[in-house]
């Protein structure tokens, strides 16, 4: 179970959510992934290897608390710290406008390609 912790300055509960994310920014040529740290009532902080404009609006492809697949939800950038490795991003998440993802994991994708060959392979006389 992820654990609940209180960030005094903000006055938000924070839950632990270490994730694998991938951000679609118009500004990218490539989707960025990035790890999660923890989800907010506000929103998530995540890892980067490349940092993010603030204000700018993103679709993050995650996964979310005791709900099976993968979601695609807007946000946006609210702020960037450069470290000294990576970059630390926090996004405000619109949890109400997010949708079931429709992209696929490699493992799911072969899973789905071994299901319709046994499929047709029923089927045939």
């Amino acid at each position: 179970m992820a654990k609940l912790s209180e960030d005094s300055p903000r006055g938000e509960r924070r839950r632990e959510w270490v994730k694998r994310v991938q951000v679609l920014d118009a500004s990218l040529a490539e989707p960025a992934y990035c790890e999660s740290l923890d989800l907010s009532e506000n929103g998530l902080r995540m890892t980067s290897s490349v940092p993010f404009q603030q204000e700018r609006f993103v679709t993050l492809i995650m996964g979310l608390p005791n709900m099976p697949g993968l979601y695609e939800i807007p946000g946006q950038i609210r702020w960037c710290e450069q470290r000294e490795h990576d970059f630390l991003i926090g996004v405000i998440m619109d949890l109400q406008s997010a949708s079931y993802s429709r992209v696929m994991t490699m493992g799911a994708t072969g899973f789905m390609s071994g299901l319709m060959d046994k499929l047709f392979r029923r089927n045939r006389p």
